[in-house]
C-alpha cells in the first residue's frame, strides 16, 4: 500500500511540470506552495534514510526534480519574502528533528 501512495505521490506532480515546460506560464501556481513542496519532500528523504524506510525517501527521489522544475520557472515570480519564509520552515523542520524524529 506504501508504494500505490508513493507513485500516486510522484504521478499527481507531472502534469504541472510538463505544463509549465511546455507553456512557461506559471500563473495561477503557488510560489509559496511550490517552496513548501521542496522543503517537505527534502525532509521526507532525511527522515526516510534516517529510519531505514525506503518507501518514505526512493518517490522523493523522482519527485524533487519535478519540484525544482517548477520552481526554477516560477522563480522570477518569487519575493525574498517568500524566499525567507521559505527558509524558515526549513530550520523550523530541522529544529524539530531532534524532538520529533527517532
Amino acid at each position: 500500500m506504501g508504494w500505490l501512495g508513493a507513485a500516486i505521490f510522484v504521478a499527481r506532480q507531472l502534469p504541472q511540470a510538463l505544463r509549465l515546460v511546455r507553456t512557461r506560464e506559471s500563473a495561477g501556481v503557488s510560489k509559496l506552495g511550490a517552496l513548501n513542496a521542496i522543503t517537505n519532500t527534502s525532509g521526507w528523504v532525511i527522515y526516510g534514510f534516517g529510519v531505514g524506510a525506503p518507501v518514505l525517501w526512493v518517490p522523493c527521489l523522482f519527485a524533487i526534480p519535478l519540484e525544482l522544475v517548477v520552481l526554477a520557472l516560477i522563480r522570477e515570480r518569487m519575493s525574498n519574502r517568500e524566499r525567507l519564509l521559505a527558509l524558515a520552515w526549513a530550520a523550523g523542520l530541522a529544529l524539530a528533528w531532534p524532538v520529533g524524529g527517532r
